[in-house]
């Protein structure tokens, strides 16, 4: 007969939290790679995405335009490829400008959107996101001062609940190297070793 037993932790009610990563092999190369990696709330992988774009002549692009276009398409194309829906999308605050996303943006999604940068990090916020700031562990476990700007608002009920266990578990930041990983077993070279 099988033992009888019940999984104090039932996270299966809270979604999955979706990390957004981009990254451009260099400042002037027109590609940009990215990656959609879905987590529950203990870590474990869910589903992961990958694509990249290239964009025309660097001549005829404004250098901030050029960098939006690219995240806007890499992240649209990402949505469209997978089958789950998050609960909340962290995406890192250096990579994701803060009006791309939102009601007011160029992409609006139904549920909270992060932008996450550590407090050694000079990024661009915009008044309309709400700051959050908790510590959380970098790659070595060392605990460090974070940011995250919520659009529309920051998240409530199960988004929040969710957001909480992922970051009492360290996976703010740590997701974000594990989609590069992703990304460079994929691509291999020309994206060489993570930064």
């Amino acid at each position: 007969m099988p033992i009888p037993f019940h999984d104090n932790e039932d996270i299966d009610e809270l979604g999955a939290a979706a990390f957004l990563h981009v990254e451009a092999p260099s400042q002037n190369n027109a590609q940009r790679y990215g990656a959609l990696l879905f987590l529950n709330a203990r870590g474990e992988p869910l589903e992961f995405a990958y694509n990249r774009v290239e964009l025309i002549g660097n001549a005829l692009w404004r250098p901030a335009d050029r960098a939006v276009a690219a995240v806007r398409r890499l992240a649209a194309t990402l949505f469209q490829a997978v089958t789950l829906t998050p609960t909340l999308l962290l995406c890192r605050a250096d990579t994701v400008p803060p009006y791309l996303f939102g009601p007011e943006g160029q992409i609006e999604l139904q549920f909270p959107v992060g932008r996450v940068a550590t407090a050694a990090e000079a990024v661009g916020y915009s008044p309309r996101e709400a700051q959050v700031s908790l510590e959380t562990a970098d790659r070595d476990g060392e605990l460090i001062q974070t940011h995250v700007f919520w659009t529309p608002e920051a998240p409530v009920d199960r988004a929040a609940d969710l957001f909480t266990r992922i970051s009492r578990r360290g996976l703010v930041l740590e997701p974000f190297e594990r989609a590069g990983k992703g990304l460079r077993e994929v691509y291999g070279d020309p994206l060489g070793t993570a930064p």
